[in-house]
C-alpha cells in the first residue's frame, strides 16, 4: 500500500487528531492556529506505519511550514548526492543534518 493511502487510515486520522490536541491545535514553528495543520514526522523509521510512531515524534506545523520543511529536506538531499560523487560519504540519515550542512559549506555546495 503507498504511504498516501496510509495517511486515509483511520488509525492515523486519529493518532493525527491527538497530536494537534496534544499541541493545542496550534503550529508549533509559527504558532498559527487558523490554517490548514498537518501532523509532522520528525523522522522516518523504515517499515513504521504512519500511527505506529511515538508520539514525541510527531509535531503539528501548518501547511506552510510543513511544505518549508519538505523543501529543506529535499535540497538537502539533493547536496548530498552532489558531495556523495566527489566524496565516499555514510548514507543520507548519517549525515543530516548538521554534518551535512557543514560538508555542503566547505566544498562550498549551494543549498
Amino acid at each position: 500500500m503507498e504511504y498516501k493511502e496510509l495517511l486515509k487510515d483511520p488509525r492515523w486520522q486519529r493518532k493525527r487528531l491527538e497530536i494537534f490536541q496534544r499541541d493545542d491545535w496550534t503550529c508549533k514553528y509559527c504558532g498559527n492556529s487558523e490554517i490548514e495543520l498537518h501532523a509532522h514526522h520528525k523522522e522516518y523509521i523504515k517499515d513504521l506505519k504512519p500511527w505506529e510512531y511515538e508520539d514525541s515524534l510527531l509535531i503539528t506545523v501548518c501547511r506552510i511550514c510543513h511544505d518549508q520543511m519538505h523543501l529543506k529536506i529535499r535540497t538537502r538531499k539533493k547536496v548530498y548526492f552532489k558531495l556523495k560523487r566527489i566524496l565516499n560519504l555514510p548514507s543520507f540519515e548519517e549525515l543530516w543534518p548538521e554534518k551535512l550542512i557543514k560538508l555542503s559549506q566547505q566544498f562550498n555546495i549551494d543549498q
